[in-house]
């Protein structure tokens, strides 16, 4: 990890000048690459949001040309899988980047964490040239890395047109220090093209999910920064807590087991510990030397103070985050009777998820063009589409909601008998469809009649 970064920002340096910003200060605590082995608060925050915000997302893309049918299915996919994956890495690292490829039978898209890639140069917030680590090769006690560099450059067109095209570019990094060496004397890295262009672009082609949590001692800062920034005391008091309570559980199932060698009888003849032994935690049953036997003993764990406890610092770490209870924390147990109060109990939770929606937007909007303009360098005929993002606020409607809502639209004449016998009654469509021609024509009868 550390010469990876350390080539990435030497890199960055070259290109711009400075030193990159790290976008971490100030976090003392961070334990989101724990997870692999461990809890991490980090992780699960960042997944939790994620999926609250991604649930029931869809991203169509309609029309009828072969180009609209290729952006659906790559579109299909990324939002069932890369979007989550996206939002939860700009989460937990600050700034997810997210770079689509072009594999010869469909697209790739890489999502890479902020300890991944550096912004080399950008324009008004807009990102110009990024680098990337593409691979990685071990050998021995020596670590090569293939960077990748992607840049918005201008060129001028065969008809002397000047335009402007993303320019890929490869360079090699031997532990963290950039070299001159040539990416085509690696075997393993034989399928990199070092140096090719996609014309005629009107920006980068990646997509970037930056987190808005901002640091508030540089607020101008060039990346995001991670969603619990500012939370290290109360992730560091969730793991004490944890390890304490973990501990006390071990000490409440060990067997003791000790030689006899270690008591001495008194003047009765009982077995007895002698002074300074005696503060061992077990007891010991009379008799004979060779009938003795250690009883193991432990505190009865107390678990209850340790979860309200871990409660008080997951609601500390939800209200710093900006959320409602529930996120990390034990849902408090209100009986909702409407979709106004779960609403309003959940107004916080609603705004993080729409300024997240938000920022996802526009890295959805790169993303589509992105695509397209790859597809078009691969020679793919062009043709008509239409892209779309469906959002959906389910985590926040019940069924129960929704049933008076449709019953209170057919009270006032805002739907029909069909949908009513269709979602209300829970009629399956042909049997409400039936019903809904019967009725009618009963009541025909009647008139005539």
């Amino acid at each position: 990890m550390g010469f990876m970064q350390g080539a990435l920002d030497q890199l960055a340096k070259r290109a711009t000048g400075r030193a990159t910003q790290q976008g971490q200060q100030g976090q003392a605590q961070r334990d989101v690459h724990r997870q692999p082995l461990t809890f991490s608060v980090e992780s699960t925050v960042s997944d939790t949001l994620a999926n609250l915000a991604c649930a029931g997302f869809t991203m169509p893309v309609s029309g009828s040309s072969e180009r609209a049918l290729m952006l659906d299915e790559v579109s299909t996919d990324f939002a069932r899988e890369g979007l989550p994956s996206a939002m939860s890495m700009g989460f937990a690292t600050g700034d997810a980047l997210v770079v689509p490829m072009w594999e010869g039978s469909g697209f790739v898209n890489a999502v890479m964490g902020r300890d991944q890639w550096r912004v080399v140069s950008q324009t008004g917030g807009r990102l110009r040239s990024v680098a990337y680590v593409a691979d990685e090769l071990r050998e021995r006690n020596t670590t090569w890395h293939l960077l990748q560099v992607v840049s918005l450059e201008g060129y001028r067109s065969q008809g002397g047109e000047d335009l402007r095209g993303c320019h890929y570019t490869l360079r090699v990094a031997r532990n963290g220090r950039l070299t001159d060496d040539d990416p085509g004397k690696f075997p393993e890295w034989d399928g990199y093209d070092p140096d090719w262009w996609v014309p005629d672009v009107d920006r980068l082609l990646v997509g970037r999910f930056r987190n808005f949590t901002r640091d508030k001692l540089h607020p101008n800062g060039t990346y995001g920064v991670p969603v619990c920034y500012g939370c290290s005391q109360m992730v560091a008091e969730v793991h004490y807590l944890l390890d304490q309570m973990h501990q006390e559980f071990a000490l409440s199932e060990k067997a003791v087991m000790a030689s006899k060698d270690l008591f001495a009888k008194d003047s009765s003849g009982a077995l007895v510990l002698p002074r300074g032994k005696d503060r061992l935690f077990m007891s010991v049953r009379g008799g004979s030397v060779g009938e003795s036997t250690i009883r193991e003993w432990a505190p009865t764990i107390q678990a209850q103070p340790y979860m309200e406890a871990l409660e008080v610092c997951k609601r500390e770490i939800e209200s710093a985050i900006g959320v409602d209870s529930g996120i990390l924390s034990t849902p408090e147990g209100y009986n909702y009777q409407n979709v106004d109060n779960v609403r309003k109990s959940m107004r916080k939770t609603q705004s993080f998820v729409d300024h997240s929606r938000a920022v996802a937007d526009g890295m959805l909007d790169d993303l589509a063009y992105s695509w397209d303009r790859i597809l078009s360098a691969q020679g793919f005929t062009p043709g008509e589409y239409e892209v779309q993002h469906k959002w959906s606020d389910e985590y926040i409607n019940t069924f129960t909601d929704m049933r008076e809502a449709l019953v209170a639209g057919y009270g006032i004449g805002a739907m029909d008998s069909y949908d009513y016998r269709l979602f209300v009654l829970g009629e399956a469509p042909e049997v409400a469809r039936q019903r809904v021609e019967e009725i009618r024509q009963n009541r025909l009868v009647s008139i005539d009649a």
